[in-house]
């Protein structure tokens, strides 16, 4: 038994009473106020328990997920401007065109966007960017212009990085950044439809004219042939124009029935693009496509 005071009286009387034995008047609104301001004492542990995870919450929210920094130069304009401050997520996966905040060699923190993701090649020809085959068509973010050759295949854990604002220095100077050194990305940085086209390219190619079955006229007659194109242009994918050894028109004298003394002329035979083991490649677009051929036959005397 303890003893408390009472509120109207303040004289002390037993905590076990609901009623002032001096003055009369009731205690058990005094009473729960007073259980109230006991309840973390009779349940401690579960006090604890309730503060520890309140402050593991607020450790996961401060270093897992958001973070602030302050824009300090214009490297972004005009997507960033110098003097905001931005959030940033630490856990999100980095993708193409994504805004990083990341740790520089010299230990400053950039800002920078995303162009080249682990594994690729990415090269420069003058302003335009190629990632593989494919080029990068009509950059939104592009801030200026670049006068960049050359390429560079990063490593599996290696981003490459751009400036928005072409004059400020970026994976162009310092190089590939790693996944490591990368804090997290910046919301709402990568908000344009970007397309990375199939790039074509165009090559010529001389033609040559190879014949099957060519001994049907070698033993009684002379056989001259006159093609009507020394040379074609093939247009396609890098990948596959990159492959072509040579072109031919293949002229088979037993699938030819008209082939008669004097002169023939064969039209629209077709004409075939082939590799350095002699596949034959497709995908491509030849010009002209085919050939007319004209064939002279003369007895041998």
């Amino acid at each position: 038994m303890a003893l408390i005071k009472c509120k109207n009286c303040g004289k002390d009387i037993s905590d076990t009473s609901d009623t002032c034995i001096h003055c009369g008047s009731s205690l058990i609104v005094r009473k729960k106020s007073n259980d109230s301001t006991n309840w973390f004492k009779r349940h401690k542990f579960l006090s604890v328990l309730l503060i520890g995870i309140s402050v593991f919450l607020v450790c996961v929210i401060l270093c897992y997920i958001d973070s602030g920094i302050m824009v300090t130069d214009n490297s972004m304009f005009p997507t960033l401007k110098q003097g905001k401050r931005k959030l940033y997520n630490k856990t999100g996966k980095i993708e193409r065109f994504d805004i990083v905040v990341f740790i520089n060699e010299n230990g400053s923190i950039l800002i920078r966007r995303v162009y080249g993701l682990p594994g690729e090649t990415i090269s420069f020809n003058g302003s335009e960017i190629h990632i593989g085959s494919k080029k990068i068509f009509e950059d939104k973010y592009a801030n200026g212009n670049m006068t960049e050759n050359g390429s560079i295949t990063l490593k599996s854990d290696e981003y490459y990085v751009l400036a928005d604002s072409r004059d400020y220095s970026d994976s162009r100077n310092f190089g590939p950044i790693k996944k490591s050194s990368i804090k997290g990305k910046l919301y709402g940085g990568n908000n344009q439809e970007i397309e990375l086209i199939e790039e074509e390219i165009s090559k010529d190619v001389e033609v040559s004219y190879e014949f099957e079955n060519q001994n049907v006229f070698d033993e009684k007659y002379n056989l001259d042939i006159d093609g009507s194109y020394a040379s074609i242009v093939v247009k396609g994918k890098k990948e596959n124009v990159d492959k072509i050894e040579y072109a031919a028109v293949v002229i088979d004298f037993k699938v030819i029935e008209n082939v008669r003394i004097g002169n023939t002329m064969l039209y629209d035979l077709p004409i075939i693009v082939y590799d350095k083991n002699d596949n034959e490649i497709s995908g491509v677009d030849i010009i002209p496509s085919n050939a007319d051929v004209s064939i002279t036959l003369t007895e041998k005397r």
